[in-house]
This record gives structure tokens, sequence and C-alpha cells, in this order.
């Protein structure tokens, strides 16, 4: 009774949960860049912290080093137009005033780092709330709070927690189409962050345009069918709708390449989708070559949409349990064993979060948001399956969808606990989520 009364206080100002987990996030940090600059694992952190697991965050740090001598330049015209990522111009705002600290260490940019892994937790309660109640959300933000390797690619100069807070906004957005009769002003908030989440999800990865495309896509069937199913027409939330899917479909297809041709000499591409994933695939087999050591299916290439269509269910399967057990053993070439190790539990855990969130899709089937979530997680597990080979990359890619499975079985859970209690102690209707 305690503890229900203790969630009970707490759901009624969530914000003060933040404090705790702002401070771990910051020791954590803190903890990460000691290892680093006293030389604990230099074969796996640099002295400025950075670890070898997200090689990308070396070349970050370059291009933020160098926007960082532009604005202390007083280019600011030079700044903003530069062509470099959103997320290291970013990153460069927090070095600017940070670089005291020691230069462009993972201290400089923890401010802007702090805000992504908080602004994922809130994402993540608010949108747990919506689909699955108030104690699922504790619980899923929980899980991602103090999830090891996520925490960690939070502490980099990485692009990934942009895209997962952007990522996330945008599912919100489209749940509470789903659920609500918006006035103008709420659909027009809606189109507003929708719109902005799409602009910051493709500007900072983009080849995810036919995967934010097809999610889109879909919440419009959705609305439509549950228009149908009530028959009431919610028009503003449709209105809303049709305006995201024009702006992904109408998104310059020069966004979706990855680096525009086909690198290292591979076949000129074509404007078909078909062409669009051998591309896409042929690229990041070129880029793993004599980089890592954890390639799936290094020598597989589509040649045609047979091919592409008969990789389906590998595809599938690589989405969603890659790194396999085999793999949890044995050093990797940038992350070691005891990476490796940590994968593995990550993995097993993972595993029991897919059959949970199997679980809470069969119970909430008559809810049109809940198949949002499914059928967001199977696009984008097949997308990745589909087209990265390298099982680290791979791993950063997964966590926007991850988290979406790790909502749906934090509800089966909670359901699961609550079945098991006194019909005294169960929740009341508060604690579900709404219908739709």
């Amino acid at each position: 009774m305690r503890v229900a009364h203790s969630i009970s206080a707490l759901s009624k100002r969530p914000w003060i949960a933040l404090v705790p987990v702002a401070i771990f996030h910051l020791i954590f940090t803190l903890s990460v860049f000691s290892v680093g600059r006293y030389g604990w694992a230099p074969k796996h952190f640099n002295p400025d912290g950075i670890g070898e697991f997200g090689m990308d965050s070396h070349r970050h740090q370059i291009t933020v080093e160098g926007l960082v001598n532009t604005l202390k330049q007083g280019q600011v015209r030079s700044w903003f137009n530069s062509p470099e990522q959103l997320h290291a111009k970013i990153y460069s705002l927090s070095v600017l005033p940070m670089g005291f600290l020691g230069g462009s260490t993972i201290l400089a940019v923890e401010p802007v780092n702090l805000l992504y892994y908080l602004a994922i937790l809130t994402l993540t309660f608010g949108l747990g709330k919506l689909v699955a109640g108030v104690r699922a959300a504790w619980l899923a933000a929980l899980i991602v709070a103090f999830w090891p390797s996520l925490v960690l690619h939070t502490t980099q100069f990485l692009r990934d927690p942009l895209l997962l807070t952007a990522f996330l906004a945008l599912i919100t957005v489209l749940v509470l189409l789903l659920r609500e009769n918006f006035n103008w002003l709420w659909a027009t908030g809606a189109t507003i962050a929708g719109t902005a989440s799409i602009y910051v999800v493709l500007r900072t990865r983009p080849a995810l345009l036919p995967v934010i495309t097809a999610v889109i896509v879909l919440s419009a069937f959705l609305l439509l069918a549950r228009i149908v199913f009530l028959r009431k027409l919610f028009a503003l939330n449709l209105l809303a709708v049709a305006v995201l899917v024009l702006v992904t479909l109408t998104t310059s297809s020069q966004r979706a390449t990855i680096e525009g041709q086909p690198r290292s000499g591979g076949p000129p591409r074509s404007a078909s989708i078909w062409s669009f994933v051998a591309t896409a695939r042929y690229n990041f087999i070129a880029d793993g070559r004599n980089v890592s050591s954890s390639i799936i299916d290094g020598d597989v290439f589509f040649n045609s949409a047979t091919d592409v269509i008969g990789y389906v269910p590998r595809a599938l399967e690589i989405g969603y349990l890659a790194p396999f057990p085999s793999m949890w053993v044995q050093a990797g070439q940038n992350v070691g064993l005891v990476g490796r190790l940590l994968s593995g539990v990550e993995m097993m855990l993972t595993y029991l979060f897919e059959i949970f969130a199997g679980i809470f899709v069969w119970r909430n089937r008559k809810h049109f948001s809940s198949w949002l979530l499914v059928f967001t997680t199977v696009i984008g597990m097949l997308a990745l399956g589909m087209v990265v080979v390298n099982v680290g990359t791979l791993y950063r890619m997964r966590y926007p969808f991850w988290v979406l499975l790790v909502i749906m079985a934090a509800g089966s859970l909670v359901h699961l606990r609550a079945a098991g209690m006194p019909a005294a102690n169960r929740f009341d209707s508060a604690d579900e989520p709404i219908q739709s």
C-alpha cells in the first residue's frame, strides 16, 4: 500500500523523478571521462572519454571542433550555413562555453547530452502513460533510464540521442492524433510538433525517410479505420495527419540517400525502392569492411526485388534477435569481451521484452495506438535487418524501436503484477490507458 501511495503521489509531480536520474547521468558521464582520462581502459576509451564502441564519435568530435572555431571567429552565418550535421552544430553550442573543462571532451557536451537523456525519459513516460497506463510508464522509464548501453551512448558525440528524442516525439504526436479529438489549437500544435520531429529525424539520419514515411502513412490508415469503426469524423486529426503525410512524401529524395550514390564502385542507383534498399545495404557492407569484425551476412547483396523480398524473414530475425547468442562470448573488435557479455545480458532481457510486448498487443488488440507501436517496431526492425550489417551500428540504430518494445512489455508486466494482487490493491481505472 505504501508503494502504491508513493507512486500515486509521485505521479502528480513526475518531474521530481528527473532530479535523481539527472544526478545519475552526471556521475556516470564523469566516471566514463575519468576512465579515459586516467587510462584505466586505454583500448576502449581515449583521454577525452570517447569510446571505441561508438567510432562515429571520433569523427563528430573533429567536426564539432571545427564548428567551435568558426563560432570563436564570429562567423555565425558560416556556422549556420555549414553543411555539417545538425547534431554536430548543437554540440558545438555546448563545447563553446564548456571548453574550459579540457576542450572538446564528453564533459563539454554533457549539458546537451543530459537534456537529450531527460527528454528521452520524459517522452518514454508520456508515451507509456498514453498507451499502457501510469505504472507501466514508470516501469518503462525506469528500464530506459538505467539501460547500460543506452546510457553509455548518451555520453558521447553521437547523433543517436537526438534521433531518439525526435523519433519518440513524433510517435507521441501520432498516438495523440489516434486517441484524442483535437480542436484547431491542438491540431495545429500537433502538426507543428510532428513536422519539426520529422525534420530533425531526417536531418539526423536521412536514410530513415522510407521508415518515417511508412509509419506516418500507417497512422493515416489507422485513423481512417478508427473513424469507420466509431462512425465519427475526427476532421482536424485527419487534416493534421494528412499534412504530415504530405511533408514526408514531398521531402527531397536527396535526403533519403546514404551519402549519394553507392560507394566503392557499386552499381549506380535508380529511383525504385528496391534499388534504394540494395544501395543502402551495399554502402553499409562497404563501410564495414576492415572496420568491424561483427558483420552479419556481409556477402549477401540484392540485385532484384525478388532478392529483397526473399530476405525479409532473415531481416526480421536480424532486426529482433541480433547479436545472436553465439556472438555474446566472442570478443568484439571495438567493445572487447566485456562489451559483448554486456550485450548478451541486454539481449536476453530484450528477448523477454519482445515476448511480453507480444502479450501486450494481444491484450490491447482493440486499441489502434497499440497497433501503431507494434507495426512501427516491425517496420523499423525490418528496415535495419535489411540494410545494416554491422552489429554495433544495428545495436545503436535499434534504440527508437527498442524503446517502443519496452513500453509495450512494461504494460504486460504491470498487468501480470496487478493480476497477482489482492482485489483491494489492484490498479484503479485511472491506471489503465485511455480507450482508443
